[in-house]
């Protein structure tokens, strides 16, 4: 007696720190199997021999004997390709940090809303955890601004490998002032020196 049956790998073991699977492909997808009648009704699958994937941080592909039960042969080979594709973890993670002016003028003041930001970065789990935060720049664009009062969007400037997410709030209140400077007093006078 002959059935078909999906093949199940069987994958055990600990990914690398910050890698998931993401996919498992097997070739062939269904074997051709033959044997024991009553030995075949159990079976509703083909399993492989275990896969070990510990510490593995890139791709997979090995080629696996199938464990059939006693009085169970396969008809199609007895071993099967099968790939496991893997990824980075990814994530989000929070700083704040402090909001600094670019373009302020030497004869002006500028008074901020709010003297920080939460930004929020994404990317992988390894590259979140080599982010430094005080490398993290949130930067308020003040150059050609008149006296008065304006909305300054913030801009943030992050590594290649992470990506803003969000920065709260997005954009500040600043009030340019003019410094006036003080008219220039008088020196003493000079008192005439008599006899």
């Amino acid at each position: 007696m002959a059935r078909l049956l999906p093949v199940n790998p069987i994958v055990t073991g600990t990914l690398a720190t910050g890698f998931e699977i993401e996919s498992i492909t097997v070739s062939p997808v269904v074997v051709s199997v033959q044997g024991d009648a009553n030995a075949l009704a159990t079976l509703d699958r083909a399993d492989t021999d275990p896969i070990s994937v510990s510490g593995a941080s890139t791709d997979q592909t090995r080629t696996v004997p199938l464990d059939l039960p006693d009085g169970v042969d396969s008809i199609s080979g007895d071993s099967v390709t099968v790939t496991i594709a893997l990824r980075p973890l990814a994530g989000t993670r929070s700083y704040t940090a402090g909001i600094v002016l670019s373009g302020a003028r030497d004869d002006r003041t500028y008074s901020l809303s709010t003297a920080s930001a939460l930004v929020t970065v994404g990317g992988t789990i390894a590259a979140l955890d080599g982010l430094d935060p005080r490398a993290l720049a949130v930067v308020a664009d003040v150059d050609g601004l008149a006296p008065g009062t304006h909305k300054v969007k913030l801009s943030v400037s992050l590594p290649a490998d992470v990506k803003l997410v969000a920065v709260s709030p997005p954009e500040v209140t600043v009030v340019v002032t003019q410094i006036v400077s003080p008219p220039p007093s008088p020196g003493p006078s000079a008192s005439p020196i008599g006899p």
